[in-house]
């Protein structure tokens, strides 16, 4: 038997074992899921998400996922109160997470920016500012105690 003839035998072998397919499969699934699926995920559910808890319109312009290199970029984000002024909006966001978030259970990044960043605080005519109503309304004495989450761990 030549050399030629063993390796393609070694190759067919190889390719049939259940693992390798399997490991294969997962790696396909990882790759279309993290390059197309959670950018739409992102981009179409995340307004949606955040009009739900802070009760105003948000907008993003694309999103951008490497699942590789664990990197994530945000363009053209914008939070809207109810009649259409812009309150939060940015250019740009790029997170860059390293793999030792896995390890120490604290998100960890290699780079963190955010371009063009802006706030516009309004005074209302009843005297309240517009970034209060980001926040929920603080628990009134008779209201029972609820348990609060701890904060997420940053590195």
């Amino acid at each position: 038997m030549k050399n030629s003839e063993k390796m393609n035998t070694f190759l067919r072998r190889t390719l049939r074992r259940k693992s390798l397919t399997i490991a294969a499969a997962f790696l396909l699934l990882y790759t279309l899921s993290g390059f197309f699926l959670a950018p739409h995920l992102i981009k179409t559910h995340g307004p949606g998400y955040i009009q739900k808890y802070l009760n105003h319109p948000a907008s993003i312009g694309s999103v951008q996922v490497n699942p590789f290199i664990f990197t994530i970029e945000c363009k053209d984000f914008s939070l809207t109160d109810p009649r259409g002024f812009p309150i939060l909006e940015f250019r740009r966001l790029f997170i860059d997470f390293e793999l030792s978030s896995i390890a120490t259970w604290a998100w960890t990044f290699r780079e963190f920016s955010l371009d063009d960043p802006g706030i516009n605080i309004v005074v209302e005519s009843d005297g309240a500012i517009n970034l209060a109503k980001l926040l929920p309304p603080a628990y009134s004495e008779t209201e029972p105690s609820k348990t609060v989450s701890p904060l997420v761990r940053l590195v």
